[in-house]
């Protein structure tokens, strides 16, 4: 689970996009296999997460709940080495319903390893956590 300090409340996501969906704020689109990542720019201390799975790409709650539980855990193994000054926001495709944990992982953070605060020689390939 991750920290309140770590997570975008829905207080926040209005603040941060307008009624057409479009954000005052810079943002960039990270496109994945599983994942679309947003990263907004905002000031804050800590990185903010936020995790969206629609109705349309899982209908059933039990399948957006387990989808959303594994995005959150392994996004909890790098929280600290997300930068500060952003809003990460995941939205899964329908076919992340069907794939393993470990694919998920992969395409989570094949997407995010540009933007991790990491050391040089951490390998994001061997499991550090």
């Amino acid at each position: 689970m991750l920290p309140p300090a770590y997570r975008a409340d829905r207080k926040l996501l209005h603040e941060l996009f307008s009624r057409d969906g479009r954000t005052k704020y810079r943002q960039q689109r990270l496109r994945g296999a599983l994942v679309d990542i947003s990263l907004v720019s905002y000031p804050s201390s800590q990185p903010k997460t936020a995790f969206i799975v629609s109705a349309k790409a899982a209908p059933l709650a039990v399948d957006r709940n387990r989808i959303k539980r594994r995005a959150r855990a392994v996004v909890s193994k790098f929280q600290k080495s997300l930068p500060a000054g952003h809003v990460f926001i995941f939205q899964m495709n329908k076919s992340a319903i069907t794939t393993s944990f470990e694919d998920l992982e992969r395409d989570i953070l094949s997407l995010l390893s540009p933007h991790l605060l990491l050391p040089t020689h951490y390998s994001l390939l061997t499991t550090h956590y």
